[in-house]
């Protein structure tokens, strides 16, 4: 689990393979990232200006979303050996 900067927004990965994100002040989920992933998340990130998501998996990729649009820009693959430490 992360937040945005400006604690606007929790970001959580979760079983089903997604990551969700969710309005603070309206404690609401509005936005949802489904099959982020092949393997579970281990690990979220974002950009100290709010602007891109980075998700760490262990189906071992690297994905870069926009943090406004949820569209994925860009991805590395076998970026890492896939175990969580």
């Amino acid at each position: 689990m992360i937040t945005t900067k400006d604690k606007g927004f929790v970001i959580t990965a979760s079983r089903d393979l997604s990551i969700n994100i969710f309005d603070i002040e309206k404690r609401i989920n509005v936005a949802i990232i489904e099959k982020a992933h092949k393997a579970p998340i281990t690990g979220l990130a974002i950009t100290s200006t709010d602007s891109t998501l980075v998700s760490v998996s262990r189906d071992k990729s690297i994905k870069f979303f926009d943090f406004k649009t949820r569209e994925l820009q860009y991805f590395l693959l076998n970026a890492h050996n896939g175990i969580e430490e």
